[in-house]
């Protein structure tokens, strides 16, 4: 009996260790998104450090009005599921996820040489029309989805951490982040597209991933809300060329 009882204490979890949590959790990080790409800012002072990064602003077509019909449950499940591939896919190729904005995402590329960046963001931004496609079509309640709107930018931008005392987190700011904002509006209302500009791709020059070659033979100049300088752009809607 005596050996039996020590068996069992030796199987059975103590009053200690079953308050403790899971060894298997994942840990929080530690350090926010953004300092394995740019750890300067780990070290202090500066608060703010200049940069050329490609980026690109994402946004989930259509999820207005699908939050409207599914209730906050829904809504909370859409979008855990389109933020993990927004995460995945950035992270495969290099990038950091700087905010997420709702139905989208603010993300750059600054840690390497501007031609790999420019083509890391490239390759980002069409894996994700496909993932985000395939997510859609797998899915029937999500079928109201209209797909992904991407603009995607490259330039010299300030890597700042901005906000109040108790809450700053890692942001990009300047003109280019303006623009890459903006191209996003120059996308089809419906469907998936990605706007890149002209200089985004002349970056990532013949470092371009297979397939997306044909970009740099059509383009368009296009009108900037809120600036005076027209920019050629690149619509890619998954099939043709705009």
């Amino acid at each position: 009996m005596t050996s039996l009882l020590r068996g069992l204490s030796s199987i059975l979890p103590t009053r200690k260790n079953a308050r403790a949590s899971p060894p298997d959790r994942p840990k929080p990080p530690r350090i926010c998104p953004g300092e394995r790409t740019w750890p300067e800012l780990l070290r202090a002072p500066p608060d703010a450090i200049r940069r050329k990064a490609a980026i690109l602003f994402i946004d989930l077509s259509g999820f207005t009005g699908v939050s409207e019909r599914i209730g906050l449950d829904g809504t909370l499940a859409i979008l855990a599921d389109f933020y993990g591939i927004v995460e995945t896919t950035v992270l495969d190729e290099g990038g950091v996820v700087l905010n997420y904005l709702g139905d989208g995402a603010l993300v750059a590329f600054g840690g390497g040489p501007e031609c790999e960046d420019a083509r890391s963001a490239v390759q980002a931004a069409l894996r994700l029309l496909d993932r985000v496609s395939d997510w859609i079509s797998r899915q029937p309640e999500h079928r109201a989805l209209a797909g992904v709107r991407i603009g995607a930018h490259v330039g010299e931008v300030l890597v700042a951490r901005l906000g109040g005392v108790a809450h700053r987190p890692m942001t990009i700011l300047g003109d280019n982040v303006n623009v890459a904002s903006r191209l996003l509006e120059l996308a089809p209302a419906r469907g998936s597209a990605i706007v890149f500009s002209k200089p985004l791709l002349d970056a990532a020059g013949p470092a371009l991933p297979e397939g997306a070659q044909q970009l740099l033979r059509a383009g368009r100049l296009a009108a900037i809300r809120g600036r005076s300088e027209r920019l050629v752009v690149h619509i890619w809607t998954g099939t043709s060329m705009c």
